[in-house]
């Protein structure tokens, strides 16, 4: 019987898989909301501290989280997304000689993360969800970090990159074919330094979403000259619009 070639791909989840930023979405339900990315870094705090002040707000309008749940089943996915996790459905067979892992890393959060995979019904793709923890007090979301870094780069609690390296040392047992991160943001960076560390055959990737900050910070505005951040990362990238091409690029990778 012909040995299966494993691969690993790893999701971001805001403007990635979600087609925007899935709290502030959520936010969108208060009546003259003034959430809004610009507001966010003028606030100079942590993301879980941001986080966890969106949600208070939004319940003491009045709101419940089930009211929040409601409003999130509004956001769609990214474009090309729910043809990519049905092409990846196809490895689930045990008749492929291809195994598939796919795992959500992202700033999110937990009860976020558990809306999506119920509500898009990505339970049978979603092999495990690595984000900020959440837990339920006084009727509101609390964030909390997800582990303790070092990452002078990271926001507090969630380092992709030490991230990835705790889940493959976890893994040691498993020979990787490949490995891949889609993502949009400037914390997607040390995702593609995490995969990095693991590279195999040229077949590690980086997908950084077309305009999108991650892809500013590894491309000058000319589309062709990396950066000295992109120089740093031992992986290929690749840049993306939407589902369709990092489908299209993952079907030639697993066909070779």
């Amino acid at each position: 019987m012909e040995e299966k070639r494993n691969y690993i791909i790893f999701f971001d989840l805001d403007s990635t898989v979600a087609s925007e930023n899935t709290l502030l979405h959520i936010s969108s339900i208060i009546n003259n909301n003034k959430f809004n990315m610009d507001y966010i870094y003028d606030m100079k705090t942590s993301w879980i501290d941001t986080s966890s002040y969106i949600f208070k707000t939004i319940t003491d309008s009045g709101k419940s989280i089930e009211d929040m749940k409601e409003k999130y089943k509004t956001l769609p996915l990214t474009k090309g997304f729910p043809e990519l996790f049905d092409f990846l459905r196809k490895f689930r067979n045990k008749e492929s000689n291809i195994n598939i892992e796919v795992v959500l890393l992202t700033g999110a959060n937990q009860i976020i993360c558990d809306w999506t995979v119920e509500i898009f019904k990505l339970d049978d793709i979603i092999d495990e969800v690595v984000t900020y923890k959440t837990k339920i007090i006084d009727n509101t979301v609390q964030v909390l970090p997800f582990h303790e870094h070092k990452c002078p780069d990271c926001e507090i609690g969630l380092c992709k990159e030490q991230a990835i390296h705790e889940l493959i040392e976890k893994r040691k047992d498993i020979k990787y074919e490949g490995m891949f991160f889609a993502g949009d943001g400037d914390n997607d960076y040390c995702a593609g330094l995490g995969i990095s560390k693991y590279n195999l055959k040229a077949k590690n990737t980086l997908f950084a979403r077309k305009d999108y900050m991650l892809h500013d910070m590894l491309i000058l505005k000319d589309g062709k000259t990396k950066t000295d951040l992109c120089q740093k990362l031992n992986c290929n990238l690749e840049i993306w619009e939407d589902g369709f091409e990092i489908m299209k690029y993952l079907e030639k990778e697993f066909t070779i």
